[in-house]
């Protein structure tokens, strides 16, 4: 499950935009495109059936989320954690300290 995690994640990191999103049924195409010599078979990763591993990553990890449109379609996504208002503080006040030393 490990593998297959790392793989679910370099898959959604390769999409464009700011959400790193991939709609469920592009995920076979898009990993065959950044693995080119290899082909996505989800025997390959333990599991018969690629839903059933994607259950059991969504279940086991916080590193993908399963989410739903509007339309019905799924959607695999890395979620955003927002940060916390004394992060937003601290990293405003490293800016300061990084440009005072310009």
């Amino acid at each position: 499950m490990k593998r297959f995690a790392t793989d679910v994640l370099r898959v959604l990191k390769a999409q464009p935009g700011l959400k790193k999103q991939i709609r469920f049924e592009d995920f076979s195409t898009a990993f065959s495109q950044l693995f080119p010599t290899r082909t996505f078979i989800p025997e390959d990763y333990g599991l018969c059936f690629f839903p059933d591993l994607i259950s059991e990553l969504v279940e086991n990890s916080c590193l993908v989320t399963l989410t739903t449109d509007e339309d019905g379609g799924t959607w695999l996504s890395i979620p955003k954690r927002e940060q916390t208002p004394a992060e937003i503080h601290r990293t405003r006040m490293f800016a300061v300290e990084v440009n005072i030393y310009r």
